[in-house]
């Protein structure tokens, strides 16, 4: 037994020689029998699955509950293989997450409260602008006065006119969604709200109207409904019903057609959707029985995706840098009266407020984020000691003859995450097995960061940590600006990243064969990341598949940085990712 042992806690300690904690015979045996149960119902999955023709016969949702037995089936056959001295391991190892877990509660119960202090502090700015952009209230040194023929113009002009319209059209993104029609019912727009809904971090967005000829709505709605690791996941969304005017409706257009075999019949009118920025409040629905094709859901996806992008760039954007994007906008500042002019520029000193608000907020919260990193450090390190076999456990015994640690503990865990799953080829698995930790930090400013992975001696490659460092711009949402990774020095032969190809020279017997590279298929591939050509014209053709790739590229990152690090042993066990993470946040830092 080391001297370095971990304690069980209390209730562990009382395990009895089966493992399971205080429970009664019988129950063992009905646990028993469960667990024989189990094993027959995976190996009738096997005898199915054998047999493509019976797949095809089976209901959506019984091909449904095949795949759910398919992935426990990988998981169980991991963890079976488990002898009883690592299984006393992996329990000290969940009692080290669940300790995790306790710092991470009392984390987001500090962050929360700094966000609610900050909220406060926001909202006498909002008030303000609202009151200067509809007219509520005037800004010092404003006149009546006016040129000859300039009075019903400034009659007309109380407030900032078209002021949310103008932000809205200037914000690339949203620009995109406003059609020549929506403009003339966007004027009417008087104000943008961001609150919390029903729950902390779901959070809807109302949009105040003024009376228009469009729609009787005073308030239209948007509310998103939140599920987050520390990345933020919109997994719903619904909006209010917009109750048009008689012929107003800007999301359909009205097709009439004349009734076959008959002049004095009256036609058939009939509506077709079309592109509009009110189809935000119509948001696309994931359905209920998943008995979708796979074009369907790719197109589903697409759409929901979009929707997520709105609603980020309008609760992010334009509710607090919303002076800044009406400002950008030079042919309305030229057309804007001289009383207009000064108002927006008391609007601008309100915005730089709220910016020293924003960057106080930021430095708490990288405080926040550092005083924590500091606690949950020790847990990491006891961690990697028992995985590693660094230190033994009580209770264990025979220590000398087994094998000590928890074999391929990263391996298993990123093969529970079907994200990484899918990223991790059959070869990839024996190089993997050889990973030994993983960490992450940051880097001299908190927007450059990196992964790193350190591997014991190996026959694949030189290298004992593979590294991958990201520059992110914090503008809101996180922007990858650049990412590099370290060069793998991969032993003769052992590449995983690409296949040798030995072509025969032509016209030679005895010459010695060509020997050609081709990329291939690779978890190893997340070191040699895409990167923006330095000339803009070689992207053009291009860029769809580079965004995607990129999309791709810091996806994983997350994943490993936002799951995999800070809750491996639940991975590893198969435990993370069945129910929703109670880990949330309005604002993530990079």
């Amino acid at each position: 037994m080391s001297d370095h042992a971990v304690d069980l806690p209390a209730a562990d300690a009382s395990s009895s020689s089966s493992g399971l904690v205080n429970v009664p015979k019988d129950k063992r045996q009905i646990f028993a029998r469960l667990r024989r149960k189990l094993f027959e119902a995976i190996n009738c999955l096997k005898l199915l699955t054998e047999n493509h023709e019976d797949m095809e016969t089976l209901s959506p949702n019984v091909r449904k509950h095949v795949k759910a037995l398919k992935y426990l089936q990988l998981l169980t056959e991991d963890m079976e293989t488990l002898s009883p001295n690592v299984r006393k391991r992996v329990k000290v190892l969940k009692y080290l997450q669940n300790e995790y877990k306790k710092l991470v509660t009392k984390f987001f119960e500090e962050a929360r409260q700094l966000e609610v202090k900050y909220l406060k502090l926001y909202e006498p700015l909002y008030t303000k602008r609202y009151e200067i952009v509809n007219g509520v209230i005037d800004v010092e040194g404003n006149t009546n006065e006016a040129a000859v023929g300039e009075e019903d113009k400034v009659a007309d002009e109380n407030g900032v006119p078209s002021f949310w319209l103008t932000a809205m059209k200037t914000n690339k993104t949203l620009a995109e969604e406003i059609t020549e029609r929506d403009e003339e019912a966007l004027k009417y727009l008087k104000d943008i709200k961001w609150c919390e809904h029903d729950k902390p971090y779901n959070f809807k967005l109302d949009f105040y109207f003024d009376s228009n000829p469009y729609f009787q709505n005073s308030v239209l709605t948007k509310t998103y409904y939140v599920c987050i690791y520390d990345v933020r996941i919109f997994w719903k969304s619904n909006g209010t019903e917009i109750e048009w005017h008689p012929g107003k409706c800007l999301t359909h257009t009205f097709l009439k057609k004349p009734k076959k075999r008959s002049r004095n019949a009256k036609g058939i009118i009939n509506t077709e959707k079309c592109e509009s920025f009110f189809n935000f409040f119509n948001p696309p629905q994931i359905p209920e029985d998943d008995d979708i094709d796979d074009n369907a859901v790719e197109e589903l996806y697409n759409l929901i995706k979009h929707d997520n992008e709105i609603g980020y760039v309008t609760s992010e954007y334009l509710s607090d840098d919303i002076s800044n994007y009406f400002d950008l906008n030079e042919a309305v500042q030229k057309g804007s009266s001289p009383n207009v002019s000064q108002r927006v520029e008391v609007l601008k000193y309100l915005q730089n407020e709220y910016d020293k608000l924003e960057t106080e907020a930021f430095e708490e919260e990288v405080q926040l984020d550092a005083k924590y990193n500091n606690l949950y450090e020790p847990l990491y390190k006891k961690r990697y000691e028992i995985v590693n076999g660094f230190i033994g456990v009580e209770g264990i015994t025979n220590e000398a003859v087994e094998e000590k640690g928890v074999p391929r503990f990263w391996l298993t865990a990123m093969k529970n995450n079907k994200a990484l799953a899918e990223e991790i080829t059959e070869r990839d698995k024996e190089a993997l097995k050889y990973l030994k930790d993983i960490k992450w930090c940051r880097l001299c400013n908190s927007c450059i960061f990196k992964l790193e992975f350190y591997f014991d001696s190996n026959p694949f490659f030189q290298n004992s940590v593979l590294t991958k460092t990201y520059h992110i711009i914090e503008d809101g949402n996180p922007i990858v600006m650049k990412s590099t990774g370290t060069e793998i020095e991969w032993h003769p032969g052992k590449c995983l990243t690409h296949n040798f190809l030995k072509k025969p020279k032509k016209r030679s017997r005895n010459a010695k064969g060509i020997i050609n590279t081709e990329k291939c298929e690779s978890f190893f591939n997340f070191f040699n990341p895409p990167q923006i050509p330095e000339d803009d014209d070689d992207i053009d053709d291009d860029v769809e598949e580079l965004r995607f790739l990129m999309e791709r590229d810091y996806e994983i990152c997350c994943i490993f940085r936002c799951q995999i690090i800070p809750e491996a042993v639940s991975w590893f066990t198969g435990k993370a990712g069945k129910g929703k993470s109670k880990r949330k946040r309005r604002k993530q830092i990079p």
